[in-house]
């Protein structure tokens, strides 16, 4: 039973959260794709399929295109449900990667860092929404296994990794498939034939939520893998998000000296530093041989970084600087004083823009 206090502490997470991500999806701006995937919303809010060997399916994109559609139901136009499903998807996702954060080190404020974090995100609208939601899973599937790491005995973790992974791969195919492929044999080390529980969860899951398998599911699976090996765009969008690919870089390089160079100085164990270290290299190194790789699909793994990059911080700072800082400068309130600034002013940039109009109408 969680605690009444957490509960609490949670719910204002997201309600904070719900506000921020509203005033970015809700804004006027428009998201990656947006005139593409309105008319499969539309299509499935009539009660039709999309055709398997276009684009929608092969993502496949399942969870947005049906969350969508479900808020569609309500009467609104596929462009606003759209919207609105992804404000929500974002905020219980991003309440939800801080709540493990603080279940697994409850006594740091890396959950309200985390937060700090990833919840005003804009260039979250640079991605395919799928994109976004992929990237969200795939933080929490790693915070996920490293509570698996802690306590291998449970047998709730395995079945709620393989959930994750199921929702990953029926949001997008390859993040899920890629990340759950390069586990695999890490989460072999931990829980050995009991993995199957993950398995089993994840496949579940995947053809749960995802109703284009349904119908029939080896020319969906087919149609994914059709698309891939016929298109021959170019890679596209490396000048974009660099920012992004900075700071995921900079968290990369803490786990490596972690794990390399002072283990002792982190709380999260040597094996799972060099697993996420290998798995981002083998996921970023598949992605970056497909015939089409935009930087998006770099995403998953950028966020990932992005969620531990507070603790490493936390732990790099306590480490080294302890002894130097001044007493009145707390490293918590540093770095958090820093993401901040970093990420809120677009956010608070689109919140005014959101509230002024209506502010002046009422005044009026």
């Amino acid at each position: 039973m969680i605690d009444r206090s957490i509960l609490l502490r949670f719910g204002a997470v997201f309600a904070i959260v719900l506000f921020i991500e509203a005033n970015i999806w809700l804004s006027g701006f428009a998201f990656a794709d947006i005139t593409l995937w309105a008319p499969g919303v539309d299509m499935i809010k009539s009660g039709a399929l999309p055709d398997l060997w276009s684009v929608l399916p092969v993502h496949p994109g399942a969870t947005f295109l049906f969350g969508s559609a479900l808020v569609a139901q309500t009467g609104v136009s596929a462009f606003l449900a759209m919207k609105i499903f992804m404000a929500l998807a974002m905020a219980v996702g991003v309440t939800l990667i801080s709540y493990l954060c603080y279940s697994l080190r409850p006594a740091s404020y890396w959950w309200l860092l985390a937060a700090t974090a990833i919840a005003p995100y804009v260039v979250m609208l640079d991605m395919t929404p799928p994109s976004a939601l992929a990237a969200i899973l795939s933080a929490i599937y790693a915070l996920l296994l490293l509570k698996i790491r802690e306590s291998p005995e449970s047998d709730n973790l395995l079945a709620l990794l393989g959930i994750c992974a199921g929702a990953l791969a029926a949001t997008r195919f390859d993040a899920g498939g890629l990340l759950l492929l390069v586990s695999l044999p890490y989460i072999w080390t931990l829980v050995r034939e009991r993995c199957i529980v993950i398995l089993c969860f994840a496949g579940l899951y995947f053809g749960a939520l995802n109703p284009f398998f349904w119908i029939n599911p080896i020319e969906h699976l087919a149609s994914a893998i059709g698309q891939a090996l016929t298109n021959q765009h170019s890679p596209v969008g490396y000048q974009y998000h660099k920012h992004a690919l900075i700071l995921a870089s900079i968290s990369a390089l803490l786990a490596f000296a972690f794990a390399y160079l002072k283990p002792k100085a982190t709380s999260v164990p040597r094996d799972f530093l060099l697993w996420l270290l290998g798995a981002s290299a083998l996921m970023c190194g598949a992605i970056m041989l497909s015939s089409y790789h935009p930087v998006r699909y770099f995403f998953p793994t950028i966020i990932l970084w992005e969620v531990f990059l507070p603790l490493f911080m936390l732990e790099f700072a306590g480490a080294v600087f302890q002894r130097l800082r001044p007493a009145w400068l707390s490293v918590e309130f540093a770095i958090f004083l820093w993401l901040f600034l970093d990420r809120f002013p677009p956010a608070l940039y689109m919140i005014v823009q959101n509230i002024a109009p209506r502010g002046l109408q009422l005044w009026q």
